[in-house]
């Protein structure tokens, strides 16, 4: 037979008190009568009332905190979603004791990463999230948060060779291999497929090298039905000079009638074709629902975005350290999110829909 949950009411009722009396003697907070006192904990003892580990942490004062590392918000607006829900989480937890300690690196300057990460362990924190695409450096981080022994999560970038460090956020070699599909089912054979990647190094870009060998895995297993190019600019925010680039690569290659673009810059790659004046009859797949994207969308100039949710992955990444420093769970998991296809058909309901909210994820918490 199951056990009937003791709740704050029935040790009010049983005591013949407020169930805020009753939450200052749990909790052993403000000013309580000693003889109120005891009839509340007479009370928990006959009820068999077991106060639940978040109730213990705020007893005993407990605060924990859990320091971010990720680009600047200011450097991509991409990086302003994973804030967000960063901030959602900590509104649901502050409650229990976590505080969220924030440390920003120049998106990048791996330089930066390293200056911004040696600050965050002097700062001694209780668990860390992290989220970088700069594959040595990130696993230089680790052996120092190793030495440690404290909580790390990475999101947006899965690095394999951190077996011990949970994930959480998109399969970028699958979202490679779905680029492909759509390729597949939107254009002719025996053209080609231009894989354009702006921003830093893709060499030392994990995700970035999952992503393009998903879509070409994905190309030879289908009897290579597409040509692939692949190119990098750097600097894409100078529509000028990414307009005179992308006019050279299309004057050369006049058979590409797809584009893939690794992250979520394909608003830049819209722009500066019509900077340049050039036909955009292109098939073309990015990433993310950010803004600029989304218009370009509506309006039928980008055909494909794949959803990885950089808000859930924020919120779920706090939550996840949370878990682990509240409920002492080490494991380090694995958590893929959906890769949803985003189409002008459907973009509304995906803009509409909401991450948990503050309550939803509280509620979560007091269950365990």
């Amino acid at each position: 037979m199951k056990k009937k949950r003791i709740r704050i009411k029935d040790i009010a009722e049983a005591a013949d008190v407020s169930r805020g009396t009753v939450d200052r003697v749990i909790h052993n907070r403000g000013k309580v009568a000693p003889q109120v006192k005891a009839k509340v904990e007479a009370a928990i003892l006959s009820l068999g009332y077991s106060p639940n580990i978040i109730a213990r942490t705020l007893a005993n004062n407990k605060e924990y905190h859990i320091a971010t590392l990720i680009p600047l918000p200011e450097d991509d607006i991409f990086w302003k979603l994973p804030q967000i829900g960063i901030q959602q989480a900590f509104e649901a937890t502050r409650d229990f004791g976590i505080h969220i300690d924030q440390f920003y690196f120049k998106m990048d300057d791996p330089v930066s990463f390293v200056n911004e990460s040696e600050k965050l362990v002097e700062a001694r924190p209780d668990a860390v999230l992290m989220a970088t695409q700069f594959y040595r450096e990130a696993i230089n981080f680790y052996r120092q948060i190793e030495k440690i022994d404290i909580p790390l999560v990475g999101i947006n970038t899965h690095i394999k060779e951190l077996d011990k460090v949970g994930y959480i956020g998109q399969n970028s070699y699958q979202s490679g291999v779905l680029a492909g599909k759509l390729f597949d089912i939107s254009l002719h054979e025996n053209v080609d497929i231009l894989i354009l990647h702006l921003g830093s190094s893709v060499s030392n870009a994990m995700h970035i090298m999952d992503k393009k060998r998903g879509l070409m895995d994905y190309n030879n297993n289908h009897n290579n039905k597409f040509g692939i190019i692949n190119v990098e600019f750097r600097e894409y925010r100078d529509l000028d000079k990414f307009g005179y680039f992308l006019s050279d690569v299309f004057s050369r290659e006049t058979n590409i009638k797809g584009v893939f673009i690794t992250n979520s810059r394909a608003h830049y790659f819209i722009n500066a074709l019509d900077r340049m004046g050039i036909s955009n009859d292109l098939c073309t797949v990015g990433f993310d629902l950010i803004e600029k994207n989304c218009i370009l969308l509506r309006k039928g100039e980008i055909d494909f975005l794949i959803n990885q949710d950089p808000v859930r992955q924020g919120n779920l990444g706090i939550h996840t350290l949370v878990d682990q420093l509240l409920f002492n769970r080490s494991d380090a998991t694995i958590t893929y999110l959906p890769l949803d296809i985003v189409v002008a058909e459907n973009l509304d309901l995906y803009l509409l829909s909401n991450t948990p909210s503050t309550s939803e994820i509280k509620t979560q918490i007091m269950a365990k």
